[in-house]
């Protein structure tokens, strides 16, 4: 999924696309579920799923999903998920989501595992949140039935509708890997917190060839909120009561020099707003809201840093970890017509 992300980031920028709304690619055809979707209680017992049929060769994950009636900060705390100790839903508390997993087929376990193995990792949609408790490579057309033993009391959840979800996705094996929110291409990120004022990166390495500015937020807010706050009005949405609150400008230095400067304003509504309809009418929720808000050139081993000059408030945003990056993109050759 992480890698999708990496291929789509980069393409928009090579067609002068300033926004890239990004959601997990099973999430098209159910946004709920995929090969499994059952309620749950998640009160201490067990729990053994009916049989069902894997589509394909590929990797599946097992989550616990649980619609947002609750804030977002105490529904992440409470199922135990988080970006990490930056993240401002990050909590010192237990989860209450603990559980050991077999997947069975044939009679035989062919895989098993506990959710302390996946640490904090999930992900959001806005209408609904995803524990990654497990996963497990399936084969096509394999029939499999899941055992899951939930060690701690999460009944307190029952009035977030938690259910037990199979989804086809590579979710589980990135939540394993020891730094599961870096992606290899990212050059610099930081946690970018939207307060009027000035800031400035240390020096870093650039890319030889074209560097990217990325500005992300996660889907932890309704899809319209979420894009209204990003400035963008969406006509099967209600229109927008709040403004924009991301504005600032922004300037790449090396070596003393100024070598690009620019600005977070879009500067072409109307692709903007083609680029989001579908994943909402479908989902009814973001995985994430990434904009590219610029780019500049690179040489092997040259250093940069970028300045940020925050215009506004931005704090309504926090909750949803807005994130500054600069990640690598195609060689300038690349865009030769």
């Amino acid at each position: 999924m992480r890698e999708r992300r990496r291929i789509i980031r980069i393409a928009g920028v090579a067609f002068d696309l300033v926004l890239v709304i990004l959601f997990p690619s099973s999430a098209i055809a159910n946004c709920i579920g995929d090969q499994l979707d059952m309620p749950i209680s998640l009160a201490v017992g067990h729990v053994r799923t009916p049989e069902f049929k894997t589509k394909g060769s590929y990797n599946h994950s097992i989550e616990i999903t649980a619609k947002t009636v609750l804030p977002p900060a105490e529904l992440s705390c409470k199922m135990g998920i988080s970006e990490g100790p930056q993240d401002p839903v990050d909590c010192n508390k237990e989860p209450l989501i603990e559980a050991d997993w077999t997947v069975s087929s044939g009679g035989h376990i062919v895989a098993r595992g506990s959710s302390r193995d996946s640490g904090k990792s999930g992900y959001y949609q806005g209408i609904v949140f995803k524990r990654v408790i497990g996963g497990f490579k399936a084969n096509k057309n394999k029939t499999y039935t899941i055992d899951v033993n939930f060690t701690r009391d999460g009944s307190a959840l029952a009035i977030a509708d938690p259910r037990l979800v199979v989804e086809a996705g590579d979710m589980y094996i990135y939540s394993i890997k020891k730094n599961i929110n870096e992606i290899h291409d990212t050059l610099y990120s930081t946690y970018m917190p939207l307060r009027p004022g000035h800031f400035r990166s240390p020096e870093f390495e650039g890319n030889n060839g074209l560097n990217i500015i990325n500005f992300d937020v996660l889907g932890r807010l309704p899809a319209g909120r979420l894009l209204c706050l990003f400035g963008i009005q969406d006509d099967k949405q209600p229109k927008c009561i709040e403004e924009s609150v991301l504005d600032f400008d922004w300037t790449v230095w090396s070596e003393g020099n100024i070598i690009a400067s620019g600005t977070s304003r879009p500067d072409n509504y109307y692709i903007e707003h083609e680029m989001y309809t579908s994943p909402i009418e479908l989902c009814g929720g973001l995985y994430n809201v990434w904009r590219s808000v610029g780019h500049f050139p690179g040489r092997k081993g040259q250093k940069f840093s970028i300045e940020l000059n925050i215009k506004k408030d931005g704090s309504k945003l926090d909750i949803a970890l807005p994130r500054l990056s600069v990640v690598r993109g195609y060689p300038a050759s690349g865009f030769s017509m």
